[in-house]
């Protein structure tokens, strides 16, 4: 790790730097910067076997979701949610050999795919990466679109351009005549609460934010640790429900309304959000949820002059 002093020092979960180790994890450079690390992988293979599973149940949903994430037949589990009702299960699994192979990069688009088949084969990459091509799905349906799918560079069908792309087209648009506020705004989140509370997360999402037909990223969570500034239980089973999307302002609403009671909610039941995106919590709240009181003693230790910002100057750029 290179401390913000500039001095440079290993930590291991059980050497004289355990607490810096414990923290990393959702510090966001504010502590410092890894340099070099010692990861745990996963043994992959050439290609994932998606299977596909249909519900019109949250709860049947939720218990098939949960019982294939406890039974470790699979090497992923993951969910699609549709405000119309439809639950998709997805388990999948490393192969060496597939009968063939499905193209999300440039032929099909992966939430609609999984709707029209039981079954889907991806590279591993493409597995690994299946939400990027669409920029979360956030590329419109347009023909001009249609034809950038098919033949834009691989180099263009991310995320990362994607947030680029949003960037200039905004500061276009204001400086064009007659430029106004957009009518969309970006639902940009992670949120994660204790399974108990998952139908109730996702079924208020479903009765409160509209998504026009886009679907809901649904991901059971488990952690080996409980993270300092994340602190979630170890080895406890968390639902989490995910949104990468620009959705349109509800007219009368305050900016960022979805967002907002969405947090609210997730915090009513005692889960947790990523911080990578839009955050609204002041300082003493997001003290409270995201473990303030050690985070300063780590600070003071370990930055003591101040020189990074501190974790809430750095993610919560807007409150109220």
């Amino acid at each position: 790790m290179l401390l913000p002093s500039g001095r440079v020092v290993t930590c291991t979960a059980d050497n004289e730097y355990a607490d810096l180790f414990a923290a990393l994890p959702n510090s966001y450079g504010t502590l410092g910067y890894i340099l070099r690390a010692k990861i745990r992988l996963h043994p992959a293979k050439a290609y994932v076997h998606i299977d596909v599973r249909r519900f019109g149940d949250a709860e049947e949903y939720l218990d098939a979701m949960r019982e294939a994430s406890e039974a470790g037949r699979d090497d992923f589990v993951e969910g699609l949610v549709f405000e119309d009702g439809r639950f998709l299960l997805m388990t999948g699994r490393f192969r060496d050999e597939v009968p063939h192979v499905d193209d999300i990069l440039r032929r099909d688009i992966f939430y609609k795919l999984v709707q029209q088949r039981d079954a889907v084969y991806l590279r591993a990459k493409d597995y690994i990466f299946r939400y990027d091509p669409e920029w979360f799905w956030n590329i419109p349906e347009t023909p001009f679109h249609a034809l950038f799918r098919r033949y834009a560079p691989e180099r263009c069908r991310n995320s990362s351009f994607y947030t680029k792309y949003a960037a200039f087209t905004g500061r276009v648009r204001q400086k064009l005549p007659g430029a106004r506020e957009p009518d969309t705004e970006p639902l940009i989140q992670d949120w994660e609460v204790p399974w108990d509370g998952a139908r109730e997360l996702l079924t208020f999402a479903l009765d409160n934010v509209p998504l026009d037909g886009r679907p809901w990223a649904a991901v059971p969570i488990r952690t080996p640790r409980r993270p300092t500034l994340y602190p979630i239980e170890p080895n406890t089973l968390y639902f989490n429900l995910g949104c990468y999307l620009q959705v349109r302002k509800p007219a009368g609403k305050e900016p960022y309304h979805y967002t907002k009671i969405l947090d609210r909610k997730c915090f009513e039941l005692g889960g947790i959000k990523m911080l990578y995106s839009s955050s609204f919590l002041g300082p003493e709240e997001f003290d409270a949820r995201f473990n303030g009181e050690a985070y300063r003693e780590l600070k003071r230790k370990y930055d003591p002059d101040g020189r990074a910002p501190t974790l809430y100057e750095k993610v919560a750029f807007r409150t109220g």
